[in-house]
């Protein structure tokens, strides 16, 4: 499915994009939950849909809903995608998952399991940990993240082949695990680039 765009505000695209409505095949579509995720330029709106048999009442099917949404010349605009089609962003609500305990795509939802755990990292200020696999500054793969500071998060970065560690500013997601490690027993470096603070 391609791009829609004709909304005047996000609110206004929400909206459209979460109404239920009556299918002509004798169902409605009703959305169960929704949620934005991004920032006030583009993001993806979460949903939970469950498809309903019109005569009956009864529930047929439920699904989680990925709607990409981009301002672009002054107006809203999106595109609508599933589980189904292993959508490649991972912000879905682990709440939502457990609404549709159906199952269309188990290697995006193991991802979206990995996407929050790295988000709830519990980080020690002194500690070391290993860095993300691919992680460099310019040609330089760093194995490990020593913390130096929770806010800013800020740490030392350790390079695989030696010399001066430097200070850089990082996400969790640049840490693999939670588990302190020596500064000398890190892993070796997704090409992922972090902005050195020198």
């Amino acid at each position: 499915m391609g791009w829609y765009y004709g909304c005047a505000t996000k609110r206004e695209l929400v909206h459209e994009l979460t109404c239920g409505e009556n299918l002509n095949t004798g169902k409605t579509r009703k959305c169960l939950a929704h949620c934005y995720r991004g920032n006030a330029h583009s993001g993806v709106l979460w949903t939970v849909w469950t498809i309903i048999d019109s005569s009956t009442g009864a529930e047929i099917t439920r699904f989680v809903g990925c709607d990409i949404m981009h301002f672009r010349g002054g107006e809203w605009g999106s595109k609508s995608l599933d589980e189904r089609s292993h959508p490649y962003f991972y912000s879905c609500p682990l709440g939502y998952l457990a609404m549709v305990p159906q199952v269309e795509c188990e290697d995006w939802r193991k991802v979206v399991r990995e996407y929050h755990a790295k988000r709830t990292k519990k980080l020690v200020v002194g500690q070391t940990y290993p860095a993300t696999k691919g992680l460099r500054i310019g040609s330089r793969p760093i194995k490990a993240i020593k913390v130096t500071s929770l806010k800013p998060l800020m740490g030392d970065a350790i390079f695989e082949n030696g010399g001066w560690p430097e200070r850089v500013k990082f996400s969790k997601r640049h840490i693999d695990g939670e588990t302190p490690v020596p500064a000398d027993a890190g892993t070796v470096a997704t090409q992922l680039t972090l902005q050195s603070c020198v």
